[in-house]
């Protein structure tokens, strides 16, 4: 069977994807990134803390792959999709999400990775003059917990989390709330990113996303405007 691209073809078209994606954050008076997904790789951490919730709330586990569907719309909305799953409606969410917010501190990110090269590449742009920012749906908390556990808090003066805007993306509130705190206009900056929660709220706004493919977007990324994309850091480094 034939490929649809020859390797040539194929080449020149990651090589492309990879040299708009340099591009764009290479221009950018400011860059903003999501969190899960996009700097680091937190499944594992968010499905076992779920599983555990719904096992001491009586429900049954769930797999990786509900987790990973809805986690961008934060906690309370993997939550819901569980409880949702299982067909169980009301007061139920309230008291899986205390559960999964509790085991989710605790076990402190024991199995969270942060994607290679993300630290040479914030590197490379904090050297370069881009003040940084990180826009996501998780709380403050648990957004700031993150970033100082893989010692990346020094490159985002600025955080704004699902708790902290009017309202979470891919409402506009959030970017716009980290931009301003940037300084940056729209036009010039840039969001990376990796599902359409993110190109949704970026659109909105003006500012051309960049996605991370390697993240937990889905195809449905794929239906909103998307500047560039990469699938690995070091694709991003000169």
């Amino acid at each position: 069977m034939t490929a649809p691209f020859g390797t040539t073809a194929w080449m020149r078209k990651t090589s492309s994807f990879t040299l708009a994606a340099h591009a764009c954050l290479g221009k950018a008076s400011a860059i903003v990134f999501d969190l899960d997904g996009t700097l680091v790789d937190t499944l594992p951490d968010l499905v076992m803390a779920l599983n555990d919730a719904l096992l001491d709330c009586g429900y049954a586990p769930v797999p990786d792959a509900l987790v990973r569907d809805s986690l961008h719309g934060g906690l309370a909305e993997t939550a819901a999709a569980a409880l949702a799953m299982q067909a169980v409606a009301g007061p139920g969410t309230k008291a899986l999400l205390e559960n999964y917010r509790a085991h989710y501190r605790r076990q402190a990110h024991a199995r969270s990775v942060m994607y290679p090269a993300v630290r040479e590449v914030l590197q490379s742009c904090w050297r370069s003059g881009q003040p940084m920012a990180v826009c996501t749906n998780k709380t403050a908390d648990e957004a700031v917990l993150l970033l100082r556990l893989f010692q990346l808090k020094g490159f985002f003066p600025c955080v704004v989390a699902g708790d902290t805007a009017e309202h979470p993306k891919p409402h506009p509130a959030p970017l716009l709330l980290a931009l301003q705190q940037l300084g940056a206009k729209p036009s010039e900056a840039v969001m990376v990113g990796d599902s359409h929660v993110d190109a949704m709220c970026a659109a909105s706004v003006g500012v051309p996303f960049v996605l991370h493919t390697s993240g937990y977007g889905g195809n449905e990324v794929l239906n909103h405007p998307v500047a560039a994309r990469f699938a690995r850091y070091s694709e991003l480094l000169s």
